[in-house]
């Protein structure tokens, strides 16, 4: 009886890290809810704030261009933004 013991402590691990990935494999398995009304409409209200986003990027990027071939060759941004010249 007392050989029981050791043996037991040793299945324990192994046997109940199966059981765990047992029923993770269960719960994967079954089907997902359908996304509420309200759900996709907030996913679209993102998208669409992306996108105006992502435009107002380009906006800017493109606005910004023009000036910075007019300061110079020689100029480059500090990581403030600003423009530093070479000495």
């Amino acid at each position: 009886m007392e050989a029981v013991f050791p043996i037991l402590a040793l299945l324990a691990c192994p046997l109940l890290m199966g059981g765990c990935m047992w029923m993770m494999t269960r719960s994967k398995s079954r089907s997902k809810p359908e996304p509420s009304a309200a759900t996709l409409a907030s996913v679209a209200e993102l998208r669409t704030e992306q996108r105006r986003l992502a435009a107002e990027i380009e906006r800017l990027e493109h606005s910004e261009a023009p000036r910075r071939a007019e300061e110079g060759a020689g100029a480059a941004p500090s990581p403030q933004g600003e423009v530093v010249g070479r000495s």
